[in-house]
């Protein structure tokens, strides 16, 4: 895997951190419930930016709703505290060739490397993306 870019790097802590807490609230937490909500996620910050409006993203597992509502919470309140203003329409910071012009957009693209993250480690085991995190973040 890649390194992350540098502007990148608060917006994935705020998401992991939020996912740790998660894991220690629901220890049966396996990381094929942090794949599904990454990949709604993903999702719906991708047709938010593409300016389309949808309902939140729901689960009947309530693990995964809790994640899901957290995680919206923690990207809700990054946008509304302005913490990653820097980066949006800033030609310095690009996404390919297209600079983010939204927070959706930068959210879908710290969400997919996530998402690329869980992928990549639960070759591990069930928990092997929430262990490595684990030891990372906290």
């Amino acid at each position: 895997m890649t390194e992350p870019p540098d502007y990148m790097l608060p917006v994935l802590y705020g998401i992991e951190k939020t996912i740790i807490a998660l894991y220690e609230e629901f220890p049966r937490m396996v990381d094929a419930d942090v794949l599904w909500c990454c990949e709604k996620l993903h999702d719906y910050y991708k047709k938010t930016a593409q300016g389309k409006e949808l309902e939140d993203p729901e689960s009947p597992i309530q693990r995964k709703q809790d994640l899901m509502d957290e995680l919206l919470n923690t990207l809700e309140e990054r946008e509304t505290e302005g913490m990653d203003s820097e980066v949006i329409n800033n030609p310095e910071f690009r996404q390919g060739e297209a600079v983010y012009s939204s927070y959706a957009m930068l959210y879908a693209a710290a969400i997919k490397r996530i998402r690329d993250s869980v992928r990549f480690w639960k070759k591990e085991g069930k928990t092997g993306y929430l262990t490595f995190i684990k030891n990372q973040v906290m």
